[in-house]
């Protein structure tokens, strides 16, 4: 696999992914960021970010746009007229990239409803909030503040 993304805004764009490490950005505050890129400069204010549904809603320079991402697979899956939504909820919520867990907002017990936020994920200077993919009770949770996990590891089970 090459690494290719394809970025969905208004319409769709195809770039690679090492284009992104040519992206001069400056986290300014949580969410904020001053991009630099081809000696133009943005100001970039993440308002919504969706991990598990690779979904953001960004501000660039006052503009709001909604930024839906598919790796390779995701295109693939496409492809081949399957869904990669299924009729049941996931009972594991997995990192999607290597990062640091930088908060936990759920202890083992506690219920829990879809979309309530789990945990936040630092990774490529970004955080990244993760919810809960389904209403149910934490069973068990593998990482605790100040881990580092890879991609795929398991972060919260739910039943």
């Amino acid at each position: 696999m090459s690494g290719l993304l394809k970025l969905s805004v208004n319409h769709v764009y195809e770039i690679d992914s090492n284009v992104l490490t040519e992206i001069d950005a400056i986290k300014k505050s949580k969410n904020s960021y001053h991009v630099l890129e081809n000696n133009v400069s943005f100001h970039v204010k993440v308002l919504e970010k969706s991990f598990s549904k690779k979904k953001y809603t960004i501000e660039v320079n006052g503009n709001i746009y909604t930024v839906l991402i598919k790796d390779e697979i995701d295109t693939l899956i496409e492809n081949l007229g399957l869904s990669s939504k299924t009729s049941h909820k996931e009972n594991e919520v997995k990192a999607p990239m290597p990062g640091l867990i930088i908060n936990v907002a759920i202890a083992e017990g506690q219920k829990v409803k879809e979309g309530d936020p789990l945990l936040i994920l630092e990774a490529m200077k970004m955080e990244s909030t993760f919810t809960s993919p389904k209403e149910g009770v934490v069973q068990h949770i593998f990482v605790k503040k100040g881990d580092t996990v890879d991609k795929g590891q398991v972060l919260v089970k739910i039943e």
